[in-house]
């Protein structure tokens, strides 16, 4: 069962969502933002959106963004990656020039 972050019911309702999936193992650790069929995907370990689909922070409403750094939760969809995926942590090779967007 993917992490879900939780939205206002307005943006719910607007068909915004964002999820940590569990069988993506193989890929950069990352969260999916959705608005009904469009998908972006973040980086848990840079911030960047990945390509494909590609995108930026200019394509998701402020509210949505501001759910995602709310308190700890970036930290927490890290936890529930590393733990669905201890193969391909977050904190891995790669993670050594992290910056949290």
């Amino acid at each position: 069962m993917p992490h879900d972050v939780r939205l206002s019911k307005v943006l719910e309702k607007a068909g915004w969502k964002v999820k940590v999936f569990d069988n993506e193992g193989a890929e950069e650790p990352h969260y999916t933002i959705m608005r009904k069929t469009q998908r972006w995907r973040v980086s848990l370990r840079t911030g960047h959106f990945l390509v494909p689909p590609g995108g930026g922070w200019n394509d998701i409403p402020e509210q949505v963004k501001a759910a995602i750094h709310a308190g700890n939760e970036l930290e927490r969809m890290r936890q529930y990656w590393d733990a669905r995926n201890p193969h391909n942590p977050v904190k891995g090779a790669e993670a050594d020039e992290q910056n949290d967007e």
